[in-house]
């Protein structure tokens, strides 16, 4: 097993005033606390939209919205980016979600065939929406399936390839669906809160769960028990298979990350990398709970983390690539991910914003694994939680041809954006 150690370099910005004016510090979490937000703010129930980008002002009405641009935080030390690329985004779609919770946490998945997308959130409600190609909507609201077995918050979804869905939530069950069937077709009772569920896309019928008992399980559908188990150091709170199957990613608390290699035949596990996604100086040295990971492929790791920091590792060679920084992570499981040809990175905010960045940064300077190059859109007035992920290619790829043949310009990429009070919003960006 190889170890990776902290990262050999400074963060300047990680001193006392951004903890006392950005950021609230953090301390050690257990499983119940992880996912219990900070006090509520006053959100109000239809706020204005707003886009916050780099480095110039302009204002587009696009369906009845106000786009306005407006200048990032002084609080966060970053330069604009030398080139924009989401200027055009069009707000196309929005969905009142049945979450109506002020702070709450959404889990938003694609299915692999890229014809419907699930959606999870606070009350335990999962709503699956078919994908319609339509100049004005991406979802379809009327023929929506409704989940309504979990008694817990929704903490991951996870689809396989032969379109199972499975769920985890804080009620300590993991369920397996079939979009076509209203009801569950198998619950896992675990002993304790399920922080991740993940599928192996190597081999459909494999997945595995992590739990507040540190354990991973690792089962064989439709078999309810566990085929191995894996006691990990900390309590897991994150899991990713790479696109082949052949690695699994778990994200621990204190910003620690193990990845096992699944071996051939029987897709058991074995432990073969370490990483600690964590500063070596400065007052966030401890670590803080890892909340998402996605790999790039079979070499790169994206980590996100309660830090407000987002790191992009080689983890065979042991190297930190790139540092994300911007925007505001510090109590929720907000996840980060790619956009569809890895070529830009995306996250949601406490704040109410979501965050993109090129996957590498486009100006060098004195330390390339910084990036703090953004492009930051204001969904919620600053206010509330804010997911945020990007569609995947083959949905881009039919919307962008749809556009084509209407003579309306080249969608280039298409956002889904969860918030505050149950909405979930699309964009499109329009060339």
């Amino acid at each position: 097993m190889q170890d990776q150690s902290d990262e050999i370099f400074y963060d300047p910005c990680e001193n006392m005033q951004e903890l006392s004016s950005q950021y609230q510090t953090i301390t050690a979490q257990s499983c119940e606390t992880f996912y219990a937000p900070p006090p509520a703010s006053n959100c109000p129930s239809t706020p204005e939209l707003t886009l916050k980008n780099s480095h110039f002002i302009t204002k587009t009405e696009i369906i009845s919205a106000n786009f306005e641009i407006i200048n990032r935080s002084k609080t966060i030390s970053s330069r604009p980016k030398e080139l924009c690329q989401f200027t055009s985004l069009r707000l196309v779609q929005e969905i009142d979600l049945i979450d109506k919770h002020e702070n709450g946490t959404w889990i938003v998945k694609f299915c692999p065939e890229r014809k419907a997308v699930a959606v999870g959130g606070q009350t335990g409600v999962i709503c699956i929406y078919e994908i319609v190609n339509t100049r004005k909507m991406l979802l379809n609201e009327t023929s929506k399936r409704v989940f309504t077995e979990h008694e817990g918050m929704i903490t991951d979804i996870d689809w396989n390839q032969d379109g199972y869905i499975f769920t985890s939530s804080l009620d300590c069950t993991v369920k397996v669906w079939r979009k076509s069937q209203e009801r569950s077709m198998l619950t896992i009772k675990h002993t304790s809160r399920v922080n991740a569920v993940c599928s192996n896309p190597a081999c459909p019928s494999v997945f595995v769960t992590a739990s507040g008992d540190s354990i991973i399980r690792l089962f064989r559908f439709p078999n309810p028990n566990p085929e191995s188990l894996y006691k990990a150091p900390k309590e897991v709170t994150a899991l990713a298979y790479s696109p082949s199957g052949e690695f699994l990613a778990a994200g621990l608390r204190k910003g620690e990350v193990i990845i096992y290699k699944s071996l051939p035949g029987s897709y058991r596990l074995r432990l073969k990398y370490n990483l600690k996604c964590r500063n070596r100086f400065g007052l966030k040295r401890g670590g803080r709970n890892v909340t998402s990971l996605e790999f790039m492929d079979e070499h790169y790791l994206l980590v996100s983390t309660n830090d407000s920091r987002i790191r992009l590792y080689n983890f065979k060679d042991n190297q930190l690539v790139q540092k994300y920084k911007g925007h505001a992570n510090s109590h929720y499981p907000i996840k980060a991910g790619f956009s569809q040809h890895k070529a830009h990175v995306i996250c949601g905010s406490e704040r109410g914003s979501f965050f993109i960045w090129n996957t590498f940064k486009e100006t060098e300077g004195e330390s390339l694994e910084k990036n703090d190059e953004f492009e930051a859109f204001d969904a919620r007035n600053n206010k509330g939680v804010e997911f945020a992920c990007f569609a995947p290619d083959k949905v881009v790829e039919s919307v962008a041809e749809s556009y084509r043949n209407r003579e309306l310009g080249e969608v280039t990429h298409i956002i889904l954006s969860a918030g505050s009070f149950g909405t979930l919003r699309i964009f499109y960006n329009v060339t």
